[in-house]
């Protein structure tokens, strides 16, 4: 921005900025903080025009010194290090609309994988449930089966467990769907998220 607002003023007065050692006067005039640092030395030497550095009288000259000394070496290296030292600051939060930009500059192929990873996983934990129930289901079935039925009819013990196995079935759909209400609302018509 400053060497825009340099050429501006070469462009302005022509007259004036006419030979390059005035356009290099006038920037060295507004050079501030470590950039005037720099050039100090130079500049307050130079009683010997003979050992005067070249950018001292060549506009051109003057702007890849200060370039190459003060402008980014490499963008890539440059930007990857702003985002390494990137924080948030005590008190900051994300909000909503952050995370919307966030999410919506992802490349879809990560989106997609992040949608189905999570469909998966959650596919994962109700198969889990599911055998779990099931499981403790058995357990209980087997240890009601093992007591011996004396003086009954053989036909009798059949049909208790299959009405008690029907009546666990219900049960377990029951609770499946009063324990999960608000997973299936998540799913669409297809069974995805």
């Amino acid at each position: 921005m400053f060497l825009v607002q340099c050429e501006l003023n070469f462009q302005d007065c022509p007259h004036i900025f006419c030979l390059n050692c005035s356009k290099v006067t006038f920037a060295q005039f507004y050079l501030k903080g470590m950039a005037l640092e720099w050039f100090k030395p130079d500049l307050l030497s130079s009683s010997d025009l003979e050992d005067c550095p070249l950018w001292m009288d060549d506009w051109k000259e003057f702007i890849i010194e200060l370039q190459s000394t003060f402008g980014p070496h490499n963008l890539v290296t440059d930007a990857e290090n702003q985002l390494d030292h990137l924080q948030m600051k005590d008190g900051q939060c994300i909000n909503g609309a952050l995370c919307h930009y966030f999410y919506s500059g992802l490349p879809d192929h990560v989106k997609d994988e992040e949608i189905n990873t999570c469909y998966w996983e959650h596919k994962e934990e109700i198969q889990w449930a599911n055998r779990h129930q099931t499981s403790a289901q058995n357990s209980s079935n087997k240890s009601t089966s093992s007591v011996p039925n004396s003086g009954h009819n053989k036909s009798a013990p059949n049909s208790t467990p299959s009405s008690k196995t029907n009546n666990n079935n219900d049960k377990k759909s029951t609770n499946a769907s009063s324990s999960n209400p608000e997973l299936t609302n998540k799913l669409g018509k297809d069974g995805k998220l």
